[in-house]
């Protein structure tokens, strides 16, 4: 484990828990003069420690370890690493293993850690983790931090990937598989309370999904009313109609209003108007079986997506664990997948080809 040791000369020494009289505070000479080990020294908030590694496995590890070694620094300044974190990443680059807790958040420290110090294979053992444990209560947690881990590769997938995967893909196939599990559990992930608590971006990214698996669109109608709300009061704006449209922006025609019951449209009316009264009056035209005329072309295509159908099953997952294993999806639902690929629906297609390759090298 790594060790906490102090700089008794510093200024704010004295602030700090001193260690027992006996212990040495750092490790002693002789040991740092072992060149068969390596002592990484953490800069921490309140305290420093000391983690001992295998100088040669960190040699031979073609991460940015060994280059740090190679270069003879072995002091990292960053006071957000968690030392028993980064011994597990030192550990693992030792050893190739790392068992990993029942925490969520400390898989994805630890992936954190991988990625900066391009540790790969952490980093492809981090995603399978945390897709074997993804479930409703966690999705949102390991959503957000796929949406910012790296901006320039955690992307939804648009070709198929080729083995063996590198760590990027493998990213990128965890950041599907997230949006997957979201469309097939939209019922109970949509109404959760962390949905509220959303940056827009990431909101539009699930809120815009064509799979969401839900009973009725008013599901969605609900979501932006809340979250609009919420976001008023996070900007200090007043919840009225006009700011909550204005801060859902486009997102106000995400609802295919179209698919509710009339019933349903009018709950949502008496709730907020999310639409203009000339929107509102083209939906009830169609309900009422009325034919609208002098339509523009914008109108047009937003009546065709407001009555557009969803997907019957939302996308199969790429094989990266025993849960995103085809074998464990109900038939049906791969069949749909099947028909999706040799009818060669566009992404759908390229996705589902993902998973075929996915499941031979895993």
């Amino acid at each position: 484990m790594g060790k906490p040791f102090y700089d008794l000369e510093s200024k704010d020494s004295s602030k700090l828990q001193q260690p027992h009289q006996n212990e040495p505070s750092a490790p002693s000479l002789s040991e740092m003069n072992d060149s068969s080990y390596v002592d990484f020294i953490i800069l921490g908030n309140k305290e420093n420690y000391s983690v001992r590694a295998d100088r040669l496995s960190i040699l031979n590890s073609n991460t940015k370890l060994s280059k740090l070694v190679k270069a003879e620094k072995y002091t990292i300044n960053h006071s957000n690493i968690d030392a028993i974190n980064f011994e597990a990443l030192v550990r693992f680059i030792e050893t190739k293993f790392i068992r990993f807790g029942d925490d969520i958040k400390t898989t994805l420290n630890i992936l954190e850690l991988a990625s900066m110090f391009q540790c790969h294979d952490l980093e492809i053992a981090c995603v399978k983790d945390l897709d074997l444990k993804l479930c409703v209560e966690n999705v949102l947690d390991i959503f957000k931090a796929l949406r910012y881990y790296n901006t320039s590769t955690v992307q939804t997938i648009k070709t198929v990937p080729k083995p063996p995967m590198a760590a990027d893909e493998h990213l990128n196939a965890m950041f599907f598989n997230t949006l997957q599990f979201i469309d097939q559990h939209a019922a109970d992930v949509l109404p959760r309370d962390e949905m509220l608590s959303l940056r827009f971006e990431e909101l539009e990214i699930i809120i815009k999904r064509d799979a969401l698996q839900i009973p009725t669109e008013k599901l969605i109608f609900e979501l932006l009313a809340d979250w609009s709300s919420k976001e008023c009061e996070r900007k200090m704006l007043e919840p009225s109609e006009e700011n909550r449209r204005r801060v859902l922006g486009g997102l106000i025609y995400t609802p295919r209003y179209l698919n509710m019951t009339y019933e349903e449209f009018k709950k949502c009316r008496e709730r907020i108007n999310l639409l203009d009264p000339i929107e509102v009056q083209l939906i009830e035209n169609f309900f009422a079986k009325k034919k609208s005329s002098n339509l523009t072309e914008e109108q047009m295509s937003m009546l065709e997506n407001f009555k557009k159908p969803r997907p019957e099953f939302a996308p199969m997952p790429i094989h990266l664990s025993n849960r995103s294993n085809h074998k464990n999806y109900p038939k049906k639902m791969r069949k749909y997948a099947q028909k999706q690929l040799e009818d060669g629906n566009g992404d759908n297609c390229l996705v589902n080809c993902a998973s075929v390759f996915a499941c031979i090298f895993e």
